[in-house]
């Protein structure tokens, strides 16, 4: 729908910068704000970048275009498929839950864009502790439940004190 409608391409969240007016016509520009605040918080050095829930493939397509290697892990076949289609063979694709990939690989950064609520926690940052190269970095983008907030309207995530014990 927003692809049709307003010419979205992301699956992700928008960033609503104060200059935005936040109406659905501005979500593409929102999206874009949202990718390029990721993209700052990867080092621009990270050889190796794991994109753990890749989606559709766009933070990924900024990646490679930034010169870094790229693997991406997702269990949904459609969304593999888009991210084939945007990427082709310039990156990696496994189809499987992140708490079953088992890389060839160590990472110098670890990527979860709007998928962490998705892993289980303990199971995936011990995965994590694997994945990385020493002195690599694990990046977070995603919403936590806080104590005061037991229901929210668009559900999901972890609790943010449970995830502060396990990490």
């Amino acid at each position: 729908a927003g692809r049709h409608f307003v010419g979205a391409k992301d699956l992700h969240y928008g960033y609503w910068q104060d200059d935005v007016e936040p109406v659905i016509r501005n979500l593409p520009r929102a999206q874009e704000e949202y990718c390029q605040f990721i993209l700052r918080h990867i080092p621009a050095d990270a050889e190796r970048v794991l994109d753990i829930g890749c989606g559709a493939g766009s933070v990924a397509a900024h990646l490679v275009a930034r010169g870094q290697k790229v693997d991406c892990v997702s269990p949904s076949s459609f969304l593999n498929g888009q991210a084939h289609k945007l990427l082709g063979d310039k990156v990696r694709i496994f189809e499987c839950d992140y708490e079953d990939f088992q890389p060839t690989n160590e990472y110098d950064c670890v990527l979860f864009c709007e998928s962490f609520q998705y892993v289980k926690m303990a199971p995936g940052l011990a995965n994590v502790a694997r994945h990385l190269r020493p002195g690599g970095q694990m990046v977070i983008c995603d919403f936590f439940r806080l104590p005061e907030f037991e229901w929210s309207p668009i559900s999901g995530g972890h609790k943010l004190e449970e995830f502060q014990k396990v990490i």
